[in-house]
Formats: structure tokens, sequence, C-alpha cells
């Protein structure tokens, strides 16, 4: 039952290393993108596709829908800041703090995974008394 239990935790950890990885990347092609928009931000059409989201094979209206929350993002972020350097600034920022959100979900998933195990034991410990 423990061993089922760590490969759950395990695989767990996986999906959320691959989608923190996938989350700061995504951040990190924005943030290499925003200087060249400086200005006016292209139409949704136009923007270029990072080459790795190819391998993935994604839906084009996520992409759709990804591309319409970024631009409205931007829009938001573009009338408090208006330059694409300080754009550019915000997402790195916010490439910090992706990182830290992965962390303490690990950390977080770890500690479950703990408690979880811990509560396991106790409960074979008592069905091993009572017997």
């Amino acid at each position: 039952m423990k061993t089922g239990l760590w490969l759950v935790v395990g695989a767990a950890l996986v999906f959320w290393a691959l989608a923190g990885m996938l989350a700061l990347q995504l951040t990190q092609w924005l943030a290499a993108s925003l200087p060249q928009w400086a200005g006016k931000l292209p139409p949704l059409a136009q923007w270029p596709e990072p080459s790795w989201l190819a391998f993935f094979g994604v839906d084009p209206a996520l992409l759709q829908a990804l591309h319409a929350g970024l631009s409205w993002l931007l829009e938001v972020l573009g009338g408090v800041m208006p330059s694409a350097e300080a754009l550019g600034s915000v997402f790195s920022v916010l490439s910090v703090l992706l990182g830290l959100l992965w962390a303490a979900g690990g950390v977080l998933l770890l500690g479950l995974g703990l408690v979880a195990h811990l509560f396991i034991s106790r409960r074979q410990r008592r069905r091993l008394e009572t017997v």
C-alpha cells in the first residue's frame, strides 16, 4: 500500500514538474518576444508560436484561447506599464514566481505523501495490535 502511495506521489510530481517547465518556457518565450513587439502588438494570427510547442501537438483552439488571454493580459499591463521593456521585467518576475510556486507545490505533494504514509503506518500498526 505504501509503495502504491509513493508511486502515485511520484507520478503527480512528474506531472507537476512538466506543467511547471511548460509554464516557465511559455513565460520566457513571451518575455523574449516582447521587445519585437515594442509599440504595438501584432494581430493574434501573426503571433509566432514557440518551435518546441509542435512537439506536444497542442490543439489550435487552445492556442487561440491562450493568445486571447495573453493579449488581454498585455493590454491590462500596457495601461500600467506602457513600455515593452517594463513588461519584459514583469515576465522576468513572473518566471521567478512560477519557480517558487512550482517548488511550493512539490513540497506540498511530498508533505501530503509523507502524511499519508504515516497514516497508513499507524493504521497497519493498530490493525496488528488488535489481531
